[in-house]
């Protein structure tokens, strides 16, 4: 079965014409331009970084993913995964209505497929009320993707949630902070693929 290079964005593609020390170059040249487009963009005040491996039908893909904000309703993401390379920085606004905090942004940036590069939308809702939360994140660029994430903080050092992602499936996500560090370990099982995680919040 073929897997569509939008898989949870961190998924294996099929087989390809390019060889692997192209896409290797591509990829580090999309890095380096998604680097100095965080930096020329944000002055960051706060931010996280993550490592991912998803697991999808037996293959193991690895990915790199940061968002940075800087607290005054710019922020700015980048992904990079083997085959796949993405960027784009985001305007938002946050408000308290009652008990819940809500933040939405909307943003544009570039992507990297095999087949090249190309334009990105992206949009994102966080919504928070006392210990449980929710975000969604929807993009568009050669594909549509989308992700959902409840959450519920039981301990601080532990929460439960569900997980969602467009052709991935649904299912448990279970995070669980490492005391006096930054770090959060986090682990996902969805109907096609299973994810685990590390990442470093500053």
């Amino acid at each position: 079965m073929t897997t569509p290079w939008h898989l949870a964005k961190n998924t294996p593609y099929p087989p390809l014409p390019l060889s692997r020390g192209e896409i290797e170059r591509n990829t580090m040249k999309t890095l380096i331009t998604t680097i100095l487009f965080v930096v020329l963009a944000v002055s960051v005040s706060a931010g996280t970084i993550e490592n991912q491996n998803a697991v999808f039908e037996g293959e193991i893909a690895p990915s790199v993913n940061g968002y940075f904000a800087n607290g005054k309703g710019a922020s700015a993401f980048f992904l990079v995964g083997e085959q796949y390379a993405e960027g784009y920085v985001s305007f938002g606004r946050s408000e308290t209505i009652g008990s819940v905090f809500v933040a939405a942004e909307a943003g544009l940036g570039v992507e990297q497929t095999p087949s090249g590069f190309g334009r990105m939308l992206a949009a994102s809702v966080f919504a928070k009320f006392g210990n449980v939360s929710f975000l969604g994140v929807a993009e568009r660029g050669s594909g549509m993707w989308y992700k959902f994430h409840i959450k519920w903080n039981v301990v601080p050092q532990v929460s439960l949630g569900i997980l969602a992602k467009r052709h991935s499936g649904i299912g448990p996500r279970l995070d669980i902070r490492i005391p006096h560090t930054p770090l959060t370990v986090w682990g996902a099982l969805q109907n096609r693929s299973g994810i685990i995680a590390v990442n470093s919040t500053f």
